[in-house]
């Protein structure tokens, strides 16, 4: 499947780097509702935010910044399911290798199918719109992990 042989390494390397943003998020997040139970920081509680984590975390109710803390702490736990389905994802595309395997192409159609919102129909599909669908997937995916270095770099200064 020639169509894809340009495709499939960006889409490696996004997957590796969202692994690791993830695995980044799931150690900084509960350390920074710790540091917040203590004290408020404005630039954890942008952190936070940045993540999309849009509580107001109003210090001056404390039961309400409280449950917003909590909030946080309760959505946080999808970052463990969406490493995991990243990390499968990131495996299967390694195994393939140069001989993909018919495992290799239906997580491809999986995850097309995925980021498309609708079931993408292997009989139904040709292999041209197929690599269409799984480039604009990668580049969606580049454009988002860009938008995020950006939003982590303007944190950061």
């Amino acid at each position: 499947m020639d169509l894809l042989k340009d495709v499939i390494p960006q889409y490696t390397l996004s997957l590796e780097k969202d692994v690791h943003l993830l695995n980044l998020k799931l150690q900084l997040v509960p350390a920074a509702i710790d540091v917040l139970r203590i004290k408020r920081h404005d630039g954890l509680i942008k952190m936070l935010k940045s993540s999309g984590f849009n509580f107001p975390f109003n210090p001056n109710d404390y039961t309400e910044y409280e449950k917003d803390l909590q909030r946080v702490l309760r959505q946080s736990k999808t970052f463990a399911v969406e490493l995991e389905t990243k990390k499968l994802q990131l495996e299967r595309l390694q195994k393939a290798g140069t001989a993909p395997t018919r495992a290799y192409y239906d997580d491809l159609l999986t995850i097309v199918s995925k980021f498309m919102g609708h079931q993408v129909r292997e009989a139904e599909t040709t292999v041209s719109r197929f690599a269409a669908m799984y480039r604009r997937l990668v580049e969606q995916s580049q454009k988002e992990h860009e938008n995020e270095q950006r939003r982590n770099y303007k944190q950061r200064h």
